[in-house]
Order: structure tokens, then sequence, then C-alpha cells
């Protein structure tokens, strides 16, 4: 494999029967030989990264895995809500029940499940009442001995969240030339909404221009109702206006 201009690789495979992976990676180091090629330093040590992947099913009981005890394995850390959560159980050895509880605020639920195997993969529905986190715990007792874990789930509240963009209406101004700044709020679902907005803007000095400096004005706070101008958009705008006269580099009084 090779890594692009980002030093990102992507790896695609299919498992062709479920059990416990490991994906390994290794390259060596290399280092610039000229403006135009690269060469590998045979004295720096490989660079190596490694991970794992469980591939299971609702009738998987063993996956050729062993943890001390009982783990919880979660497919990943965050979800949202109306999502599904693949949680698989794992134990040291077959044939053991395992309290599966989900706590928050509250005891959400619990169930005593039966893992007949070593492993079982079980769904949990995420739900709005799950906002911001949850908490997966296992427990189970084998040969009087009490075996724990836990994982925390974070369920983030994306129905509160705005996606805030601002555009200029160009990208350069000319001194005393004033600019519109149109700003759109989306919710979550990418729709337009209506929000109330607050936009500062500071001294920082720009670039210089033919004619003078273009900079943003004195420290202001503008909060104002966005306004619908169009069935896409929920906008508002705002002016920017160019002083001349100032070096790039300093700030203004």
């Amino acid at each position: 494999m090779k890594t692009d201009a980002d030093g990102n690789a992507q790896f695609e495979f299919t498992a062709e029967r479920e059990g416990y992976y490991r994906v390994a990676w290794e390259s060596s180091p290399k280092t610039a030989a000229t403006a135009t090629t690269i060469s590998r330093n045979r004295f720096l040590p490989p660079i190596k990264a490694e991970t794992t992947v469980f591939v299971a099913t609702n009738a998987t009981t063993d996956l050729g895995y062993r943890h001390a005890g009982v783990e919880i394995v979660v497919d990943k850390d965050t979800f949202r809500a109306g999502q599904t959560a693949p949680v698989m159980l794992s134990t040291f050895t077959n044939d053991r029940y395992v309290l599966f509880s989900v706590e928050g605020g509250d005891l959400y639920s619990y169930k005593l499940i039966h893992v007949t195997g070593t492993a079982k993969l079980i769904e949990l529905p995420i739900e709005e009442k799950h906002v911001p986190n949850i908490y997966l715990s296992a427990v189970m007792v084998s040969d009087a001995q009490l075996f724990a874990d836990t994982k925390q789930v974070v369920v983030p509240p994306v129905r509160q969240f705005l996606a805030v963009d601002v555009k200029a209406d160009r990208e350069q101004y000319q001194p005393r030339e004033e600019g519109t700044l149109s700003i759109t709020t989306k919710d979550a679902d990418g729709k337009p909404v209506s929000a109330e907005v607050a936009l500062g803007m500071s001294r920082r000095i720009g670039q210089i221009h033919p004619g003078g400096l273009c900079r943003r004005p004195a420290p202001v706070l503008l909060r104002q109702q966005a306004r619908a101008d169009g069935p896409n958009a929920e906008q508002f705008q705002s002016k920017v206006v160019c002083e001349a006269g100032r070096r790039a580099g300093q700030e203004s009084d």
C-alpha cells in the first residue's frame, strides 16, 4: 500500500468468516534526498501501527478471543440518538450469565444475558434520553469471583447543534468600500433554521491593497435575528469597512 500526499491510505477487505482479526502496518521512514526524489533511511526504526477488528453476528458464540474476566466491546464511542449500537460481551470461559445495564442520569435498563460461548453480540437502541452520555456496565460472577467492566458511550445533543457558515460577497475590498457578510444557519439535518447569531469583529490588520489598507473595524458585537432571504437559506447581512493609511502588522488605535 502507498499513502497519498496527506499521508493517508485506505484498505478494504471482506472477512471470510467471523473472528478476531489483527490489522498491522509497517513501513520504513523516508527522508528527502533531492528536491524531486525521496530515499529510505535505514538508520531509523520502522514505523509501525496496528489495530484489531471483531467480526461477529447475533449467532456468534466464539471469536477466538479471550479476556481476563468480562469485557464490553463497543463498535465506536459515539452514537446519535436513533442509531443502534452493536455491543459485544466477551468472557474468559463459556456458559456464563452477565448482568448488562445501561446507566446515565438514571438506570435506564438492565438484563441478565446468557453467554453460551465466550462471546455474545447484542444490539442497543440509542434514544434521546441517553443524551449526553451513557455508561454500559457488565457484571459476572464466576468461581466465587466478581468480574466487571464499564464503557462510556457519548450521545451528543445534535438536535441542539447549528451549522453556521459565514461568506463575504468578495475576497478583497478597497479602502472605504463597504462589503456584505452572509451568514447561513442550518440544523443537524442540513435544513435552514431561524437562529440568533452573535457576530464579532476584531481590529486585526489585514493586507495592504493598492490605494491603502483594508482592515476590519473596531470590535463590535452585532446580535440580530436571522431572516430568511430565500427558500434555501436563513441569512442576515453585516457591513465591513476598509480604511486607508495603515501598515500591515500594526494594530489600530
